[in-house]
């Protein structure tokens, strides 16, 4: 099966399997791929962050067949405090960049260890770009 990542500028990071090391994405030229499940290399894993659209591009190859998870921000998303929040994780292996930046999507559950009360639990993680030692943060 083939995936079409459409041409756009991204910010993120594709990590090939014949290599040490990511292949970092700053967002300054456009940049396409067809993933083929078939071909080697794969990229074992890969975000992208497209700011221009507010979309989130997630890549990951397990079991011979690539996992991709799309999702755009919306406006509402932007403003909603209460079921999103923001999270940063220290990269691995990612020069020049100090920070990996993602919105945590929290949604509402009952939960019957609560007494059945309703609780927030992780739901999505996405993607939106990097803290980067030289020019500080990419704002969404």
């Amino acid at each position: 099966m083939t995936h079409e990542i459409k041409t756009a500028k991204y910010i993120g990071y594709l990590w090939k399997s014949d290599q040490q090391k990511p292949e970092v994405l700053q967002g300054d030229k456009e940049f396409c791929i067809n993933l083929n499940d078939d071909e080697t290399p794969f990229i074992i894993e890969g975000n992208l962050w497209n700011k221009d659209t507010l979309t989130s591009i997630s890549i990951k190859f397990v079991d011979g067949k690539y996992i991709i998870k799309t999702y755009t921000l919306t406006d509402e998303d932007l403003k909603n405090s209460d079921t999103i929040t923001q999270k940063t994780f220290i990269p691995h292996r990612l020069e020049g960049v100090r920070l990996l930046k993602f919105m945590q999507f929290w949604k509402e559950e009952k939960d019957e260890l609560c007494e059945g009360m309703i609780t927030l639990v992780p739901d999505k993680l996405v993607f939106v770009g990097f803290e980067n030692n030289q020019q500080g943060g990419q704002e969404i």
